[in-house]
C-alpha cells in the first residue's frame, strides 16, 4: 500500500512537471503557441492558449490573435458565443480600408486533392454579395485559370468568410465587389 501511494505521488509530480514545461512563460509565447495550433488546424488548442495569454497580462490581445479566436470560435463553439466574440472584435476596430470592408474571417481555400495529380497552379476571381450581417450570401465565378479547376474549392472557402456587420462599419463603407484566390500546389514534406 505504501508503494502505491509513493508511485501515485510520483506520477502526480511528473504530470505537474510536464504541464509546467509545456506551459507558456509569457503572453507572447502563449500567442505563438496559439498560432502554431491555428496553422495545424487545432482550434481547441488555439482557444486554450489565447485564454492563457489573456490571463497572463492585463493588456488586451492584439488584433490578429483575436481574429484567430473568432475564427476558431465559429468553428467549434456555440454560434451565439461566436457571434458575441465577432461583435466584440468589430466594436474595437475599423474593418475598412479605403472605404471598402475587409473580411474579419478569411478562410484559405484548400487545394483540391483531385487536381494534385495535374500539378497546376491557378487562381479564381469571384464576385461577392454580402448581407448586412457580414455573411457572404452568394459568390459567382468571374474568371478562373485554368478554367473551372478550382471553382468549387474557391466558392466553398469564400462562403465561410465573414465581414463585420454593417452597423460596425463607417457609414460610407462599401462591401468588396470581388475577391481573388490563388492556388499553389502544396509541397509535400
Amino acid at each position: 500500500m505504501f508503494i502505491r501511494l509513493i508511485s501515485a505521488c510520483a506520477a502526480v509530480c511528473l504530470a505537474f512537471a510536464a504541464a509546467l514545461a509545456c506551459a507558456p512563460r509569457s503572453q507572447r509565447e502563449a500567442i505563438a503557441m496559439a498560432e502554431n495550433a491555428y496553422y495545424e488546424d487545432r482550434c481547441k488548442g488555439v482557444l486554450a492558449r489565447l485564454e492563457q495569454a489573456r490571463i497572463m497580462s492585463s493588456k488586451p490581445l492584439e488584433r490578429d490573435p483575436r481574429r484567430m479566436e473568432v475564427e476558431c470560435s465559429m468553428a467549434i463553439e456555440d454560434a451565439e458565443v461566436a457571434e458575441q466574440k465577432l461583435e466584440a472584435l468589430c466594436e474595437d476596430f475599423d474593418w475598412s480600408r479605403n472605404g471598402i470592408a475587409i473580411a474579419v474571417i478569411k478562410k484559405a481555400a484548400v487545394y483540391p486533392v483531385n487536381q494534385a495529380a495535374r500539378e497546376v497552379d491557378g487562381y479564381v476571381q469571384l464576385g461577392l454579395e454580402i448581407d448586412d450581417e457580414g455573411r457572404v450570401e452568394y459568390a459567382r465565378i468571374l474568371a478562373s485559370e485554368p478554367a473551372s479547376f478550382f471553382d468549387s474549392a474557391a466558392r466553398k472557402a469564400v462562403m465561410k468568410w465573414r465581414y463585420c456587420p454593417r452597423r460596425f462599419l463607417p457609414v460610407d463603407t462599401r462591401w468588396p465587389e470581388t475577391a481573388e484566390m490563388r492556388f499553389k500546389l502544396p509541397v509535400l514534406r
